[in-house]
């Protein structure tokens, strides 16, 4: 069984709310089975420490268009090349079997949703097991929620792991 287990690296409590489905992949996937984890992030554009892109000894590299691109590019690969180390060692700390586990980032503008549930497709996956993320139904009604449209949209079995309310101190 291939199994699917979107991650949002953006949320606070990355590693309570993606812990649940990962294991729950492990146990469900048998020993020939495989896991893919998938974290989608939008396209860089947002403003860049332009520190790091540009040498100000010499300002003759502001008119170089194309080594500031370059630059850029540089940055985005190196970060991607970060981030998939990063996810790749928390994956095998969480997986205490050898299941075969990959590791993939998505870049897209489109609903996190349906990058998904098109990734699922795309790539043959027979299940999909995601966080919920603990929204109220304002919130959900307002923003929408990723693990609800993956519901709705995917044609594979989804399952889904409630955020875990955390106890307040009196």
């Amino acid at each position: 069984m291939k199994i699917l287990v979107p991650v949002d690296l953006d949320t606070k409590d990355i590693l309570a709310l993606s812990e649940p489905p990962l294991r729950f992949a492990e146990h469900a996937c048998g020993v020939d089975g495989e896991i893919e984890v998938l974290y989608v992030q939008y396209p860089m554009r947002h403003t860049v420490d332009f520190e790091q892109l540009i040498d100000f000894d010499d300002l003759s590299e502001l008119s170089d268009i194309k080594a500031l691109r370059k630059k850029k590019k540089k940055m985005r690969k190196e970060h991607l090349q970060t981030l998939m180390r990063v996810m790749s060692k928390w994956v095998r700390s969480t997986i205490e079997s050898d299941i075969e586990c990959r590791v993939a980032i998505e870049t897209s503008s489109e609903n996190v949703g349906d990058v998904i549930v098109q990734y699922a497709k795309d790539h043959g996956f027979d299940h999909i097991a995601i966080a919920g993320d603990g929204s109220n139904r304002l919130k959900r009604f307002v923003l929408g929620s990723t693990a609800e449209r993956v519901i709705r949209r995917s044609r594979v079995p989804v399952t889904v792991f409630p955020a875990q309310k955390k106890n307040k101190k009196k």
